[in-house]
C-alpha cells in the first residue's frame, strides 16, 4: 500500500503499510509483520498531528508446511559382462587403497580401490564379476582418467 523509511536512534527501518482501518494498522517493518494501534492523529491525513504508536505486536503469519523429503533415487546399476573386463579411473585422481588383490573373487557393486579426486574420497566399484587377474595400481600412485586399475577374468 505506501511504503516509508524511519531512522530511529540511527537505526533505519523500512516500514510498509499494508492495511489501515480508524486508529488500527497493519504494517510491514524490515520483513516482520506487526498489529499497531494508533492514537493522536490519523495516518495520510492533511493534519500535522503526529501520529503515536500506543500499541505493537508481531503477527504470527503461518508458514506454508515444507514439502515432504523425497525418497533417495535407488543406487545406480552398474551392468557389465559377467566373465570379467577392465575397471578403469573415472578420473584423474591419487589411490588410496587397494582393496583387492590378483585371485580375489569380486561381484558387481564391490569396491575394488579408494581414490581421492578433487579433494573427494571416491570408491572405485566393479561392474563386474569375477577373478582379479591383474592389480595395476598401488596406494599413492596418481592415475589418468581410463587407465585400467584392476584386470577381471
Amino acid at each position: 500500500m505506501r511504503k516509508l523509511e524511519f531512522v530511529i536512534g540511527g537505526s533505519t527501518y523500512q516500514v510498509e503499510i499494508i492495511s489501515l482501518n480508524m486508529n488500527r494498522a497493519r504494517v510491514l517493518v524490515n520483513g516482520v509483520e506487526y498489529d499497531v494501534e494508533i492514537s493522536g492523529g490519523e495516518l495520510g491525513s492533511s493534519s500535522t498531528a503526529a501520529a503515536n504508536v500506543v500499541m505493537a505486536s508481531p503477527v504470527t503469519v503461518p508458514r506454508p508446511a515444507p514439502p515432504a523429503p523425497r525418497p533417495a533415487p535407488p543406487a545406480p546399476r552398474r551392468e557389465g559382462p559377467p566373465g570379467g573386463g577392465e575397471i578403469k579411473a573415472p578420473m584423474p585422481g591419487l589411490i588410496l587403497e587397494v582393496k583387492v588383490g590378483v585371485g580375489n573373487r569380486v561381484a558387481r557393486g564391490d569396491v575394488v580401490c579408494r581414490m581421492e579426486a578433487m579433494k573427494m574420497e571416491n570408491n572405485i566399484i566393479s561392474s563386474m564379476e569375477g577373478q582379479v587377474q591383474a592389480v595395476n595400481v598401488s596406494e599413492g600412485v596418481e592415475v589418468q582418467t581410463g587407465q585400467v586399475l584392476v584386470v577381471i577374468g
